[in-house]
């Protein structure tokens, strides 16, 4: 509530003063642009979204991509701390950080960016070896599954505790089975499968992510549709409900349905606010441009880039000028 009311001044008095266009920055700017490893989604976003941006700044300006991120509360974290001046994050751990530190001075740029969502994927043989189709049944059934998850403070690694935790389970239990859990990142998840050392996967990527989409071309694999209350739970914990379409991967046949968080861009409060306004509206008036650069960009709505849904943090005041002059809803 108090998140809303701080939007609602912020709308307010750019009312009350007419909302002037502020200018644009006229000397050149040097930005670094944290996101993660090569081969993930964020990767893909942030390098089509840095041209767009540097294109639009001043001439000699730079944004210099760093693959720096640990992704989830890490890339907002990391952001305050300073080593970078954007971050790719999602939503959900945007709002997350946010919550946890009351006095934060991150911000949103633009959100809903992508088509990301948290996927299951267990290999045919052990499908077939056991019997077992569901996450649901490997869990009632206490199964020795191994299971390769992304490293600690990763948005795919929160994703998979928190769907473990929606079945009222840990990594513990699936220890206590005879299983294993595996900490990789998005490069040894495919590793793991390609040598035989892991059945199942729990990560937060995007669609037509790189590293899966080679990983199912080179290894026969299953994508269990998780049952209605699972779903529920992890709404109820803060992603959204997605469609996840068919013949997305090798061997994904069906429609999914699936919950996920959305990337944003964040930024800190005290960027420049006709910096932060120049940002946004490169990143919304070249849509059709990022859809081309990377498939998943383009459900990216301009329109809705800085509501609270999308954003998580609250919007920085130069990007919610520029929304506001637009028009665009930011509730």
């Amino acid at each position: 509530m108090k998140r809303m009311m701080g939007w609602l001044a912020l709308v307010l008095a750019l009312a009350l003063c007419g909302a002037p266009t502020l200018a644009e920055p006229a000397e050149p700017v040097h930005l670094v642009f944290a996101t993660m490893q090569e081969g993930t989604g964020a990767y893909a976003y942030a390098s089509a979204l840095a041209g767009i941006m540097q294109d639009a700044l001043p001439e000699g300006s730079t944004v210099e991509l760093q693959t720096t991120s640990p992704g989830a509360v890490g890339a907002p974290a990391m952001l305050e701390a300073g080593e970078c001046d954007l971050v790719m994050s999602n939503a959900a751990p945007a709002l997350w950080y946010v919550q946890d530190h009351r006095d934060t001075g991150v911000r949103a740029l633009c959100g809903g960016l992508g088509y990301d969502f948290v996927n299951v994927m267990m290999t045919e043989a052990f499908a077939e070896k056991s019997g077992v189709f569901t996450l649901e049944e490997i869990v009632e059934k206490q199964l020795p599954v191994r299971l390769a998850v992304k490293e600690e403070g990763t948005l795919g690694e929160l994703a998979a505790r928190k769907l473990l935790e929606a079945l009222g389970v840990r990594y513990a239990d699936i220890e206590a089975w005879g299983g294993k859990v595996i900490h990789t990142d998005s490069q040894g998840i495919a590793e793991a499968f390609e040598k035989g050392e892991a059945d199942l996967t729990i990560d937060h990527i995007a669609a037509w992510q790189e590293n899966t989409t080679r990983l199912c071309e080179g290894v026969p694999m299953r994508f269990p549709q998780l049952k209605e209350e699972t779903l529920n739970h992890l709404v109820e914990m803060g992603f959204g409900v997605i469609d996840v379409e068919p013949g997305m991967f090798a061997g994904q046949t069906e429609p999914i349905a699936a919950v996920g968080s959305q990337q944003v861009v964040l930024v800190r409060q005290d960027m420049d606010a006709a910096l932060a306004q120049a940002l946004a509206r490169a990143v919304c008036e070249h849509a059709d441009e990022l859809a081309k650069l990377s498939p998943a960009l383009e459900r990216f709505v301009p329109m809705y880039a800085g509501t609270a849904e999308l954003c998580g943090a609250e919007v920085h005041a130069g990007a919610a000028q520029y929304y506001w002059e637009q028009g665009y809803p930011q509730k």
